[in-house]
Formats: C-alpha cells, structure tokens, sequence
C-alpha cells in the first residue's frame, strides 16, 4: 500500500510571504471566522486567473458550510472553466449540493447536467465517467423509471455471476485474517460450516443485483459476518489487465488463489476505489471476493476488469466451476495503484503545504472511501496551522461522526460552538441539545436567530414541528406540516407522516392513500414502498396490493423480501399454490434464510403436506434453533408432546404436607427450601430452555425481608416467562404483583410458603451458540427438602458432568426421542458456616455441566477471533511515537512499562453493554481513536503494542477470585475478565491495565490465585486449560511505615511516613487523588481516628508519586491524639499504635474447624515493615522495654524487636511477611489462631517511661 509520508512532512507551517494576495487573505479572514471579509476577498481573487479556481472551490465551500450551496448553479461551467485539470475536485466535492448532491437523493438538473458532461468527457477519468453512469442510473430509479436506467448500467461493464458461501464468524470484525475452507475449496461439492457451525455449500442466486453492485446482504442473512463469493473468468489469451473495485466492507481480493488486494478496514467506497495490475491466464480464472462486514445492512462489492488502455474487457464471470491454473508459490500482494483524486492534492500538499484548500480536499477524498483514519490525520495538521477556523474544524467534526468517535464528537461540538456560535453549523448543533434537553422556549429563540440569519430550510421547519408538538398544538401542526409537505414532496420522510396526519384528522382513504400515489408517480423509496403496503392492506386495497409487489418483482427481481411479502399475502389469502411459488423463489436467492424455510413450511402445512412441511421447518431450525414457537408447532406435527410435559410434574401439596424440618438453623435464615428444581431442555438443533421452581417456607421476619420482594436472574440473550408467583397461606392462595423480571409479595406472614417458577429461553448466536453449560448447587446456605435437577437432551448429545464433591448418579431413561437426566436429593443440609470460609461454590456439592469437549475448543476459538497478527496503522503510530527511529535502546521490561503508562495515561477504562461484545474485544484502532476499552479491548491494545515491540504476549481470560476456586470444574465460557501476559526478559509477567492507579506489573488481589485461561498467539497451539493464576514476578504488595512518637502530657504527638507500593499503592491514589488537600486531610484523619476512642487532629498531610501509576505512593503526616498516656504509679505507660493491623481475633474463634481457612480474602499485602522511634519527655527515661518477638507458622513469619537506643529513645521494629498462601487446611487452624493471638498479645504490650 503506498505510504502516505508527505502527511508528515506537512505538518511544518510555512513562512507567510510580506504580502497576500486575495485568495490569501480571504482564508486569513477564514481562520478568524470572518466570513463576510472572506466572501469579498474570495470574489476578487475569482477575477486573478492564479487563484480564480482556488476561490471558486473555497467559495463553494463556505457556501456550504453557511447551507447555501444549493443556490450555485453554475458548477458543471465553472470548474471546467476555471480548472485545468477540473476532475479532482469533482471527486473530491462529489456529494456537494452543488455538484451531485447527497447519496439516495433524486438529483436536480444543474447536478444532472454535470453528471452527463461527465460521461461525454473522454478526458475525465474511467472511474469518474463511471460513477457519473452509475448516479444517472440510480437517479432514474429514484425517479421511478425503473427501465431508464438501463443504457448506464451497461457501460459500468461489473464482473457478474457470482456464487456465494457464509457468513462465517466476524464477531466485532475478527474474521477477516482468518482463512476459512471456501479460499482453499471452490468445488460445488465443497462442504463448509458457517458461524452457526451450520453445514453450507457453495450456491448460486437465482437473481443478482442489475446495477453493477453485487450485493451478498440479499443472498445470505444478517448484518455481521465474512461471506465469500467467488466467480470463473474464461479469457481466450493471457491478457494484462487492472482489477478495479468497490466494496462496502472489508475485502480481500484473490486472482487464481494470488492474494491481490488486502484491506482490512471497514470501507464504503464508490466504483474503481481499489485498483491493482494482474494478469489473466489464457483460459479458466478463479475470482474470489472476501467481503467482510460488521452492522451492514447493505454489504456490497463491484469488480471491473480493464485493459492496459483503461477500456472494459469483453468478459464475463461464471459460476459454473471449472479448473484454473492454481498460484502455487507464495508471493507478494501486488501495490495498489494511486487513486487519481488522492495523488492530485498529495502532490498539490507536497508543493505547497500552506494552502489550506488541499488539506480539505483532501480529507474530502479519503472521506469518499471512508478512509476515516487518514482523513483525520490530514485535517488535524491543517487545524495545526489554524485552530480557530470553525470551517476546518466542521470537516473535523464530520469525520469524526463518520469514524463513530462520540468521545472526541462531542468535545468538538462543544467547541465550536463556543469557538462560532452564530455559523450554521453551531446553531444547529445548539438546537439539537435544547431540544435534547427540553428547552423549548431557548429552542424557539434560537430557531428565530436561525432563520434571520439563514432563512428557512428543513432544519428551522423541524424543529417548528417539534415545538407545536410540544404544544399539542394539532391545527399549526397540520399547517406547518402542509406546507413543508409541498415544499418537499420528493422527501421520503414526509410520506408516511402526512398519511398518518390526514388520516388522524379524519381524512378518507382518497386524500391518505392520495400521499403515496403521489409520491410514487416520481419517484421510488425502498422503505416508503412497504409503508404504502401497510397503508393499502389497512384500507382493504387488496388487488392494489398484489399487483404493486409484482410489479417490484419485475423490477427488482434480485430483492428475496419482494416474493416473501407477496407470499405471506398470498398465505392470507388461502392462495397456498402461488404462496409456495414465491416463497420457493426467495430461497432461490437466499436458500438459508431461517425465515423463509419457515414460511415455507408454513405454506405446506396449509397444503396438509405434513412431511414437505417438516422438513421445510427442520431446515429453519438449522439456520436458528431459537424459534421456539416453531419447535412446539414442530413436535405437535411430529405427534410429540411438548417438551415441557417430558418433565417432572411438581405436586407442591404434597411435598408442602412432606415438610417436617425441624433444624434450629431455619431461624437464623429465616427462611428454607422445601423445592429446589431445574429443568432443562436442549433441543436438537441447538435451543434450549430452563424452568426454574422454588417453593420456600417462610420462618420469621428474616424471611419475610429476604422474600418480600424477589428479582429473578437472566442473562441478556435470555427471556424470562413468569408462570407462577404466589403465597400459599394455610386457607388460601395470594398472587404477586409483577413487572418484567420483578415480583412482590404482600401480606407474608411466618409459614407462608412462596412458589414460583419461571421458563427461560436462550437466544444466542456464534460459535458455541449451540453448546450449553451450567451449574447446580446440590447443597446450599439453607435446607433444602428436594432439591432436583433433570436434563432432557438428544440422544446423541455428548454432554460432560461432573460433581465438585459428592458423586450422584443420575436416572437415565428415554422420554420420546430425549434422553433423560435425573438426580434427585431429599434433605439437603445447610452447610457449616465459618469465619473466613471459601465461598460456597468450593464448599457446597456442586453438579457442572457442558457440552465444550475441552478448553483447548474456548482457547483455540478466542486465539482465531482476537488475530493477534494485524497490526493496524493506529498501532503503527502509538509505537513511533512511543520508541522514535533513534532513540536509546531499552530492554523488554522498559519497553512494556512504556506502554504501560501510555495505555494508563491516554485510554479510559469503559464497560458498557451497548458498545461492547461479551468476548470479543473491539480492534485496537477503535479503542486508540475513541479513547476507550473494556478490559478486554485493553488488553488487545497492549498485546498489539508488545507484538510491534518483539515482545512475546498474549491475552488471559480471568475468573476473578471471588467466584471462586472450582467456579468452572469443566469447560465454560464464564469469565468476567481479561488481563495480559507477557515475556519480558525471559521472565513471566501479568499484566492488568483496567486501573490506571495501578503500578506496572502489580495485581489486585482478586487477581492472584484467580482462575485463568492462556489464550495462545496462534490457535494451532494447545492450552493448557484453566489454572489458577500465580506469579512470582508481579510488583510485591507492601507497606514501609516509618513513625515518631513524642509523649505530651497525656497526649501522644504522632508523625507517619508510609511507602506503599503494587496495588496497595492503586488503592491509596483512588482514595486521594482526585480530591482537593481539604477532602484529604479531612478523610485521612477519619481513617487515623477510627483507630481511637478519643479525639485526634491531624495536620501536614502530604503525597508523592499520587498523579501516576508509578511503583509506589509516598505520604506523610502528624497528628496529636487525646488521652493516650495513663500513670502507673510513678510510671507513665501507653501502646503503641502500629497503624497496619496485621493480626487480629475476631475471625479466629475458639471452635473446632471443618472449613479450609481462605487467608486470601484476610490479608492481601505481601509484607508489612514498621519502624517506630518513640522519644521520652524532656528529662525522663523509658523503662525496660517488652521482650522483643519472633514467630513463624508455615510461610509466615513476625518479628517485634524492642531497641533501647538511647535513654530516651527507644527503637521497635516490627516486621510481617507471607508468600500469600490461597487457603490454610482445617488441620492448620490451631496453629494458626495461636500464630495471630502471640501477635495480638505482643501488640498489646505498654511502652513505659519516667
């Protein structure tokens, strides 16, 4: 790809020359936002034939950004007047109002008639001349003149009859380095499985789009994937040629398995975008397309082949397979040819890089092929030369809406409207937030101002809508709405809205349906066109109906959703022969859409062809198993019951009447189970479903709190069907009041028993959309009389189980074509409660299940999405300005800790499930360019930099310690984090980089010991599977505590200076700062207090190392507490305060111990060293200090050491280490308790002086 350079060698600003011309001085006049000097100059330097051409477009420009270029007329004349080469800035203004207006939009006939001097133009360029075809034709269909455009299609000369396989998995667009079966297999026998692991082949459409576009999104379902499309070129000799395209997406482009043309970015470009010289072998060609898309809801492509001269060849695509002459070495891609628009103002830059002109122009041209990353890069060095010019900075903004960067959009706004509050552009973004924010009154003044300064246009006439609205207004309303219906009446988004107005006021179906036959006359809107279908259907103009869709079909033949309409109009009509005949024809097209087989089967069963029927709904249900309505309808067919009938029926009088459970622990619960069951049902294509049924009895009020009002558990991708919620009272039966996953119950009483039960159905898509994993608790915090699990699964299902600790065997039985799980417990006890217990996931018996044969399939799969290999330009750019060419060499551990610190200081840790992907982190130029990631897109951030740096690292999936230690005993996909690891230095690092407070290397403590899948950097390699995550190489946790005590009185004057570092360091800075030195202090001496029962007052506080995520965090005060010094006689005695308490016996009591000791979730600091000097009152002496302490038990270790240094001065030194051991056995405890009680005492001893 040809390397953009000078956009570097731009950034210097030029000397201004001693004096301007006027084409300079009018973007002088521009930099300050003096538009009314700049529109004069601007006139006189159109009369300077230097800088006439120059003005023109500036002119334009600003006509635009004041709204008005609409009025020029006269472009198709004048820049061919004033240009000498006119055909780069008609590409690069192409979408101007004044030149070929907006996409979509019918053209008027000044933009007409430069399109058609464009294809008259045997001197403008090939692909201009083509795009010009293409917006004539596409005009005429706007135009409803669906045969008129016809003659310019047939000179776009697009490669056509394509075959198609997918859509493979792109989840937040990771499919594109992955090389999926159909590059290697193009046979029609070839067998593939698509994202859904659904079996696919090749297929050819019955129909392809006519306009030169080839468009997968008709043929193959759904807005995110990679689809392949392939085609057989026969030529009857070896020719050169260039392959010219298109795309909407992605795209991968390969010539007889040679790689082509790469580009990894999502693009929306116009014809000829992408060129690259090839050769055509005499005879057969393969030409394969890998269009990749994300959120797409029209993916396309067009592929034009062009003699040496420029001129179409005379050939056609096939897609029919033949043999062809395969690329058998591996070579490189060949260089993309320079765009011409592109090369003109790179060159014009490259001359004179003062010229503000170029870099908007140029921007402009990267923008048309939504090169969004270099468009930014060029109109951020014309903003380096002038700041203020709100001209420049409207360019900005509008790339930056393009890129989807909200973060950076919004600041923009807000700046330029400070910056130019009167420009139309500021004004209209104002009205968009007053009204945003409902301020009506400030919207109507604004829209005022607007109109003085601008008039009216559609803008000032929506918002006056809005206002009237607010008003309830309905006779302005329908006046404003009236007008502006004639005074657009080809605006698609007026149609439905005055259909809905007329018919509201009473309007007849003459003057509603009137709209749309008047809007049609002239024109043609895909959306609007089924709008007009619903409104005639609602009106009972069933033949109108019929004969439209039929007319479509004709015209859009290519269009499934045309035949799928007519055919469900035709279902409901009882016309079941011509229902099935177009619903066979949309499959024809697109032979895996879930829908249509539905249909199809839908039509068949009304035929009372019970068999063709089934199999049409057993193929929607390989294409989406989650069409649980279709199952039952499916089962009914098949003479099966339900599945739901399959399952245990719950008698709860009788297992109420059961109930005899008299253990003491029900009061301190308040509550216990006499139900605990789950139901599941896993479908043979892949759905499935739970039901969930509780009855508990209420003991006491605790039970009473706990139940009164109960919110049910459901993952996003689930639905949640309440089918009971009641009150079983001795005498009677009280519903619950619902709303969405919400239930409660009024009037409970002790002995009440509360039933629900619930039905969840998975809705999921992806790789393991078809495997299912879960959990049940066989024992629990609370009784439980029954507690039940069953599985009804296929019979040829492998499903993995396996208890945590007490082995159940299941009854296994046949139930129809199921296999049937049972287990079933009666009489669980709670379990033991302890101090410092694990959690109840590692104590309880605990049944897990999958259907994931291993870990290596969740490694191998999360190593293919992520593709550790791109190395996007974003990267490219971090990296150099994070190690530029030159500098002084670093080791590997230098290197990481620079990216470290970049990643902290400049990307903001985000999660928000609306912008996120549960597993699959965004690319790292979207994190860079919007300045924020989850810890997933972190973590791919830094690994892509560590990559660029030689340095070994991977990504790590977390289950964070406080789930547990066996949360996941057999393969699952239930990880709540993502961490790096790298090599650095030949030694193993993790790296967490969610908490910019955090030092480099440090873990949190819910880190270590966490549960961890090593993600490997290629897929072929194995994983290990889950381990716990230990690390000898992380920044230690510790706590350097330095303190000086003097004696006054009774009060004991304190000095701290304390040193923490790894994440204790984390947890001070998220404590202080971002707090004012008032906040601070006041907070500080909260803490100090807490540790006395008499006043303190604490002063000096201060910090070091608190604004980074350096090692550690340095801080220090003084503070005088109350009260402390008690006499003994002639002695004076108090205790030291230690401050880090490092043993205490609140959580270790006299009882025997069953339970391992989770030291985990006690200590979390690695070692503790405190140095105190304490000084005796002027003229006194301390006494004989205490006994000086050594202790050890297992790994950790205590010292306290007493130093006479002086007769008053006494030094104590106290020191306490572990190696962070996760648990401590049962048999450990006594050793244990007495360890912390010797600690306990020895700080319980007095200091005396006199």
């Amino acid at each position: 790809m040809r390397k953009y350079t000078l956009l570097i060698v731009c950034v210097a600003t030029c000397v201004p020359t001693l004096s301007q011309n006027s084409y300079q001085k009018a973007w002088t006049a521009l930099n300050s936002n003096d538009r009314a000097s700049a529109t004069v100059f601007l006139k006189e330097a159109q009369q300077d034939p230097h800088t006439q051409g120059r003005a023109y477009i500036t002119s334009l420009l600003l006509q635009a950004f004041n709204r008005n270029e609409e009025r020029i007329t006269g472009f198709a004349d004048s820049v061919y007047e004033q240009m000498e080469d006119p055909y780069p800035y008609i590409y690069a203004l192409w979408f101007n109002r004044a030149v070929t207006g907006p996409h979509s939009v019918k053209k008027k006939p000044h933009q007409l008639k430069l399109l058609h001097k464009l294809t008259a133009d045997n001197k403008a360029p090939v692909s201009l001349r083509t795009s010009a075809n293409y917006v004539l034709a596409y005009n005429e269909l706007l135009s409803g003149n669906f045969s008129a455009g016809a003659p310019y299609i047939q000179t776009i000369h697009s490669i056509r009859n394509w075959q198609y396989a997918g859509p493979f998995e792109n989840l937040s667009g990771s499919g594109f380095y992955n090389e999926y079966a159909p590059l290697k297999y193009p046979e029609p026998e070839s067998v593939f499985k698509n994202a859904s692991d659904d079996t696919i082949k090749w297929f050819t459409p019955a129909f392809e789009n006519n306009d030169g576009w080839m468009a997968p999104c008709f043929s193959i379902p759904g807005n995110t994937g990679i689809v392949y499309a392939q085609t057989f070129v026969d030529a009857p000799e070896e020719k050169s040629i260039t392959l010219n395209m298109g795309f909407s997406g992605n795209l991968k482009l390969w010539l007889n398995d040679q790689l082509m043309i790469l580009e990894p970015r999502e693009r929306l470009t116009d014809l000829d975008a992408y060129s690259v010289k090839g050769v055509l072998k005499q005879g057969t060609n393969r030409i394969l397309v890998q269009l990749g898309y994300t959120n797409n809801d029209y993916s396309s492509f067009t592929l034009r082949l062009l003699d040496e001269e420029g001129k179409p060849l005379d050939v056609n695509g096939s897609p029919v397979y033949k043999a062809y002459p395969r690329q058998q070495a591996v070579t490189d891609t060949p260089a993309l040819l320079p765009h011409f628009a592109e090369q003109y103002f790179e060159d014009q830059l490259s001359g004179d890089s003062s010229d503000l002109l170029s870099y908007v122009l140029l921007a402009s041209c990267y923008s048309r092929s939504k090169k969004t990353e270099l468009a930014k890069q060029v109109i951020r060095q014309a903003l380096v030369k002038a700041p203020g010019n709100t001209l420049l900075r409207s360019v900005y903004i509008n790339i930056l809406s393009a890129e989807g960067n909200n973060t950076l959009l919004e600041a923009e706004n807000e700046r330029l409207m400070r910056l130019d509050s009167n420009s139309e552009f500021a004004m209209n973004l104002s009205m968009q937030q007053l009204n945003k924010n409902q301020k009506y009154t400030e919207l109507e003044n604004k829209r005022s101002r607007y109109i003085q300064l601008y008039g009216e246009n559609e803008i000032s006439d929506r918002y006056a809508i809005l206002a009237k609205a607010k008003d309830k207004k309905l006779e302005d309303i329908i006046n404003i709405a009236e007008k502006m219906y004639q005074r657009y009446p080809d605006n698609p988004e007026m149609q439905t809205a005055m259909y809905e107005l007329r018919k509201a006021t009473g309007k007849g179906p003459d003057a509603t349906l009137g709209v749309y036959e008047q809007f049609f006359k002239n024109n043609f809107h895909y959306d609007v066109f089924f709008q007009y279908l619903t409104a005639l259907l609602n009106n009972g103009k069933k033949s109108n109906y019929q004969l439209l869709l039929e007319q479509q079909i004709k015209n859009f033949p290519h269009v499934p959703q045309f035949y799928v309409t007519l055919s469900e109009f035709f279902l409901t009509e009882k016309q079941y022969d011509k229902a099935e005949k177009y619903v066979l024809m949309a499959l024809a097209i697109s032979p895996y859409a879930d829908a249509y087989w539905k249909l199809l089967g839908d039509v068949r069963k009304q035929k009372n062809e019970i068999a063709a029927a089934l199999e049409a709904y057993h193929s929607s249900l390989k294409y989406n198993p989650d069409q649980y309505e279709l199952i039952i309808s499916v089962r009914k067919l098949e003479e099966k019951s339900e599945a739901y009938k399959l399952l245990p029926v719950v008698d709860e009088d009788k297992i109420i009447n059961s109930d005899d459970y008299k253990g003491t622990d029900k009061q301190k619960a308040g509550y216990y189970f006499l139900l605990d069951q789950r139901d599941v049902v896993l479908y043979p294509d892949g759905g499935n479903e739970q039901y969930v049924t509780s009855l508990i009895k209420i003991v006491n009020e605790k039970g009473i709190e706990r139940y009164k009002e109960v919110t049910l558990n459901s993952e996003s991708n689930q639905s949640l069907l309440i089918e009971k919620s009641e009150v079983i009272k001795k005498d009677k039966r009280i519903q619950g009041e619902k709303n969405g996953r919400d239930i409660v119950f009024t009037n409970l009483e002790p002995g009440d028993i509360v039933f629900i039960r619930y039905r969840l159905q998975q809705f999921a898509d992806g790789h393991f959309a078809k495997d299912f994993t879960d959990r049940y608790f066989f024992t629990g915090d609370v009784y439980c009389y029954a507690s039940r699990y069953t599985l009804l699964a296929p019979a040829d299902a492998a499903i993995g189980f396996r208890f945590s600790r007490d082995s159940i065997r299941p009854q296994i039985s046949k139930a129809e074509d199921f296999t049937k799980y049972s287990w079933d417990v009666l009489h669980s006890l709670p379990e033991k409660e302890e101090p410092l217990m694990p959690g109840l996931v590692d104590v309880a018996n605990v049944m897990y299940v999958s259907t994931i044969a291993d870990w290596n399939k969740i490694a191998a799969w999360y190593a293919d999405v992520v593709n550790y290999n791109e190395i996007e330009p974003e990267v490219t750019d971090v990296y150099n300005t994070l190690f530029p060419a030159g500098a002084k060499s670093e080791n590997q551990f230098a290197k990481a800790w620079r990216i470290y610190n970049y990643i902290e200081n400049n990307i903001h840790y985000s999660s928000v499930a609306f912008r996120q992907s549960g597993y699959i982190p965004q690319k790292p130029s979207v994190t860079l360019n919007t300045q924020l990631g989850d810890c997933k897109d972190l973590s791919r951030l830094f690994v892509a930099l560590c990559h660029k740096a030689g340095i070994a690292a991977n990504m790590v999936l977390i289950d964070t310690r406080n789930n547990g230690n066996r949360d996941m005993l057999l393969p699952a996909m239930d990880f709540n984090h993502c961490i790096a690891r790298a090599m650095l230095d030949n030694k193993e690092y993790f790296i967490e980089l969610t908490d910019n407070n955090l030092p480099f290397t440090a873990l949190s403590n819910n880190l270590c010991g966490a549960l961890m899948l090593d993600i490997p950097v290629h897929p072929a390699l194995s994983s290990p599977g889950v381990m716990h995550l230990h690390t000898g190489n992380r920044s230690k946790d510790k706590v350097v505590r330095f303190i000086e005590i003097r004696p006054k009185g009774t009060d004991l004057l304190y000095y701290n200076k304390i040193i923490k570092s790894g994440h204790l360091a984390a947890d001070v800075r998220a404590d202080f700062r971002h707090n004012d030195e008032q906040k601070r202090l006041r907070d500080m001496e909260e803490s100090v207090a807490r540790g006395y029962s008499t006043g303190v007052k604490l002063s000096g506080l201060k910090f070091a190392g608190l604004d980074g995520p350096a090692d550690s965090v340095q801080y220090e005060f003084s503070y005088v507490v109350n009260d402390q010094v008690s006499e003994v006689g002639a002695i004076n005695a108090f205790k030291i305060n230690y401050h880090d308490v490092v043993a205490t016996m609140d959580q270790f009591p006299a009882e025997e111990r069953t339970l391992p000791v989770e030291y985990w979730s006690y200590e979390n600091t690695d070692a503790y060293e405190t140095r105190v000097t304490v000084f005796a009152p002027e003229g006194m002496k301390f006494t004989a200090p205490p006994a000086s302490v050594s202790l050890t038990f297992k790994d950790l270790e205590y010292t306290l050491r007493f130093q006479l240094m002086a007769p008053g001065r006494l030094q104590v030194i106290r020191k306490f280490s572990n190696s962070r051991q996760q648990f401590y056995a049962p048999g450990d405890y006594e050793g244990l308790r007495s360890f912390f009680e010797k600690i306990v005492k020895a700080e319980q001893k007095f200091i005396g002086y006199q």
